[in-house]
């Protein structure tokens, strides 16, 4: 199996420690990857827009949690679906909650975005298992 190092990831979480801990992780695992962090989505659609206006690129993963103040993860989403539909890029967005109820679980799979569902913490293999190819 090999691995590839992101080159750049965006972290979508209110959450400073969690954000804090995400941050260390890839770093851990991914040393070179570029990391920027949005503490919402609304912040995080605009982070992206002059992303992709400057660079040219999309983001290789977007972790995203779910619940957040301004625009939480599943606006975010539908947002991000609309915002992207002339795009051919392959950004991963992936959940990264600490939601544990079935009816997320089940509506992150149904939505045609979501990449992956982790539970709260992140965690170093979790991170490796995202990054094989």
């Amino acid at each position: 199996m090999s691995y590839i190092e992101p080159e750049h990831i965006l972290i979508i979480d209110d959450d400073e420690i969690n954000n804090f801990i995400a941050e260390r992780l890839i770093k851990r695992v991914s040393k070179d990857t570029r990391i920027t962090i949005c503490r919402n989505g609304h912040d995080a659609l605009v982070q992206l827009s002059t992303i992709q206006e400057k660079e040219g690129i999309w983001p290789k993963f977007i972790f995203l949690d779910l619940t957040m103040s301004v625009m939480d993860g599943w606006e975010f989403l539908e947002s991000y679906r609309k915002l992207n539909e002339d795009q051919t890029n392959d950004t991963r967005v992936v959940i990264v909650t600490s939601s544990v109820f079935r009816h997320d679980m089940d509506r992150a799979r149904e939505h045609p975005v979501e990449s992956e569902y982790i539970i709260k913490p992140l965690t170093s293999e979790r991170l490796f298992k995202l990054f094989a190819t």
